[in-house]
């Protein structure tokens, strides 16, 4: 039961972040709206039993796709806009950053319960290979090519702001 009520709520950031990153008018917005659908993903992700999907989802797509996103953003934005940007501190984004805080830490700690390092054999760097080589080679061709289109977008996104300027 706990499993349907959690998977509805990973969707519903799946949605909300969809539809924010395609509906907003500024690319900062655009690429946060982005990474709560990814999170929101790898949350469903785990939730399959599926940790190793979610870990990749949160390094590839949140670690490296919306980095490269917002790298393209902040090297093409000019002073003025920068000025226009600054805000005062907003209340929300501390109780926003505290809850994912704790659902991090909460999914964090069960997945790491039944651990016990003595029920793992020890693991050669050939096997890590061969194994990455054999049963996820596809998986990580098609990362490797998804981050070089990433961040060539982002250079093309900073190089037409910087022309137009």
């Amino acid at each position: 039961m706990i499993e349907i009520v959690l998977m509805v709520i990973a969707a519903i950031g799946v949605i909300i972040g969809s539809v924010y990153a395609s509906v907003s008018k500024k690319l900062f917005s655009a690429v946060l709206g982005f990474a709560i659908a990814m999170l929101s993903t790898a949350f469903i992700y785990f939730i399959l039993n599926q940790s190793f999907l979610a870990m990749l989802q949160v390094i590839v797509y949140v670690g490296g796709v919306s980095v490269l996103a917002l790298f393209a953003y902040i090297t093409s934005i000019s002073a003025e806009e920068i000025e226009e940007i600054k805000r005062p501190f907003w209340p929300l984004a501390l109780i926003a950053s505290f809850i994912v805080f704790l659902t991090v830490f909460v999914f964090g700690m069960k997945m790491v319960e039944g651990i016990k390092i003595s029920d793992y054999k020890e693991v050669t760097a050939f096997q890590v290979g061969s194994n990455f080589l054999n049963e996820r080679l596809f998986d990580f061709e098609f990362v490797s090519v998804l981050l070089l289109v990433a961040l060539i977008s982002s250079l093309a996104i900073a190089s037409r702001r910087r022309k137009s300027d």
